[in-house]
């Protein structure tokens, strides 16, 4: 019968197993899976012990938990090239790289007309923090578009222009499932 990761961590890494706690004062047992030297320091590549197992206790179906990942990390998991790292990936129907540049706990979005919001889009927010990794289980999440008009304007309409112009404006909704929040894990940086 397959082992489980749990089982495999409690067999292969029993002594190693390293507690930290967070700002909270939760205690979360680690065991580190590799170490990598990287621009001329030491990195402790660390596996909580619990994460994916803790989204099987709340019920969390494995089919369809998908990874969002910086593509440094998991470029460091990729090099490690050893079978506990390509395991972990293995158990997501997904994996997919997010820029840091796109990858924050809260944006500012800029309106696009006020005095030095004039370019649009956003900004990482005062006080957010860059995001490591995300899990999500598909289902736990609301995304569809809300509201979706298209305008298009003939060369004989533009006022502007001898030319055609297309407007589109759009509103969608993301959001999560109440009852399904357990099915969505974020891990982000401390600073």
């Amino acid at each position: 019968m397959a082992k489980d990761f749990e089982e495999m961590l409690d067999e292969e890494y029993e002594d190693d197993i390293i507690t930290l706690t967070t700002a909270d004062g939760e205690e979360v047992d680690f065991v580190e899976i590799a170490g990598i030297a990287h621009d001329g320091k030491f990195y402790a590549i660390l596996q909580p012990v619990e994460l994916l197992d803790g989204m099987d206790d709340d019920e969390v179906p494995a089919s369809e938990r998908y990874l969002f990942i910086t593509p440094t990390l998991l470029g460091l998991v990729r090099d490690l090239d050893t079978t506990k790292s390509k395991e972990v990936l293995a158990q997501f129907a997904g994996v997919f790289k997010v820029p840091q540049s796109r990858f924050y706990t809260a944006i500012d979005q800029l309106d696009g007309t006020t005095s030095g919001e004039e370019t649009g889009g956003y900004v990482k927010a005062s006080g957010a923090k860059n995001i490591n990794f995300m899990i999500v289980h598909k289902p736990a999440v609301i995304q569809f578009e809300k509201h979706v008009v298209p305008k298009i304007v003939t060369p004989e309409q533009n006022q502007n222009a001898d030319a055609w112009k297309f407007g589109y404006r759009n509103v969608s909704i993301a959001d999560g499932y109440e009852n399904k929040v357990k099915g969505i894990y974020l891990h982000k940086a401390t600073s």
